[in-house]
């Protein structure tokens, strides 16, 4: 299961680590990584671990380098591309994200696909007065660690 809108990554100077490409790409989460021009090589480098490749389609190039503004100015960008390709909501993911997870009871469960972005949307949707929703970061949800049986 994956969401129905597209999720982007704007990121800078995080080559090295990749993790929201990596938690994405291991979920087979569908996604664009939006840099700046003096970066796309580096993302396009191979990465020495199993998940966080790019393919050149993945990737969004700024049309500018080093603004002052950089991520204010990024993240303005990716909302007028998503309403440029007729979508009506997009996300915007952290460059900074390790893994997704649903918490229950207390208990926090690692998701394995897109099945939480997916939730969101439905739930999001079927209001009129839901400007903007999205997931909560784990240091403002106090849980247990359980993991789902294998």
């Amino acid at each position: 299961m994956n969401p129905t809108y597209p999720i982007y990554v704007p990121t800078k100077g995080r080559a090295d680590s990749r993790l929201t490409i990596r938690a994405l790409t291991r979920r087979n989460i569908p996604f664009r990584v939006v840099v700046e021009p003096q970066e796309v090589d580096t993302y396009l480098t191979p990465f020495p671990r199993k998940h966080g490749n790019l393919d050149p389609s993945q990737l969004l190039v700024l049309p500018w380098s080093n603004r002052p503004d950089g991520l204010v100015a990024a993240r303005n960008w990716i909302r007028a591309h998503a309403e440029a390709e007729g979508h009506a909501w997009h996300w915007q993911l952290d460059d900074n994200i390790r893994g997704f997870y649903r918490l229950h009871q207390n208990i926090e469960w690692r998701t394995t696909d897109g099945a939480p972005f997916y939730a969101i949307e439905q739930w999001a949707s079927r209001y009129e007065n839901v400007a903007i929703a999205g997931m909560q970061y784990e240091l403002l949800a106090p849980r247990h660690h359980r993991q789902p049986p294998p």
